[in-house]
């Protein structure tokens, strides 16, 4: 039986380049943030990093819809309690459900879980995150953490280490209205509309921080282990103006629940 931990506002808990990194973060240990799953896809034995994620029960993994959309359950493989890419312990994955409105041109409802195949065991290396409820808000300018093996900066190397930057939480419309203007501009037709969804995260007006290739479907935590983004979409890497955008996590807390097996 698997057991998944929601946090809600009301009611119970559901229980059961040296210096550009992630980009603009820092190394980190798989302690600090035991719930990440490094998420590999391979053919013919070859594997290589290709999405982030986040360990919610024994045996589902949280991540992006664009993460696995179009592929089969036995290119993943899931390593957990890695702080370097080649670290850990290797999952196999059963099988995996996306969204069931996930868009890919719009981004929208870029959500999806992985089911293991063998259960995992909580140790000081792996560990659960908790997913915030339908009632839980996220104020602007809160501060949250991406964690991720993803490129140092954009069209960057891949880290020797797991990764963390701190990143704020940017207004929803003021994020809206920037990509709604990109949107506007030449070859940027296909820039997709935030939405009440989504989530955008960064350093507004300084930039240089943010999640980079790779960490797609990765965490944005806050309070340690409380995932309230999952890593979908930006312009570039820490920019300064177009904030990372994620998926925001409470409003799929009732789908999460639904089909995670609990």
């Amino acid at each position: 039986m698997r057991v998944l931990i929601l946090v809600a506002l009301l009611g119970a808990a559901f229980a059961a380049p040296q210096s550009q990194r992630i980009a603009g973060g820092e190394d980190t240990t798989i302690q600090q943030y035991p719930f990440f799953a490094n998420i590999n896809y391979g053919l013919l034995g070859i594997w290589g990093l290709h999405c982030g994620g986040s360990l919610i029960s024994n045996s589902v993994v949280l991540t992006a819809a664009d993460c696995v959309k179009g592929h089969f359950a036995f290119t993943f493989r899931v390593r957990l309690g890695s702080s370097t890419p080649g670290s850990g312990k290797n999952f196999n994955v059963e099988d995996f459900k996306t969204h069931e409105r996930f868009d890919s041109p719009r981004q929208a409802n870029d959500i999806a879980l992985m089911f293991l195949s063998t259960r995992a065991s909580p140790s000081n290396t792996i560990g659960f995150a908790r997913i915030p409820g339908l009632s839980y808000t996220v104020a602007d300018n809160t501060s949250v953490v991406a964690v991720g093996y993803g490129d140092l900066r954009e069209n960057g190397d891949n880290p020797e280490m797991l990764q963390s930057v701190e990143l704020f939480t940017v207004n929803q419309e003021y994020c809206s209205e920037q990509y709604a203007y990109l949107k506007t501009q030449p070859d940027r037709e296909d820039t997709p509309i935030v939405s009440e969804d989504m989530l955008c995260v960064g350093l507004t007006g300084i930039g240089g921080k943010g999640f980079c290739k790779g960490d797609e479907g990765g965490p944005i935590v806050i309070e340690k282990d409380i995932v309230v983004g999952v890593a979908s979409w930006r312009y570039r890497c820490g920019d300064p103006i177009y904030p990372g955008v994620a998926t925001r996590v409470g409003s799929y807390a009732d789908w999460i629940v639904a089909n995670g097996g609990v």
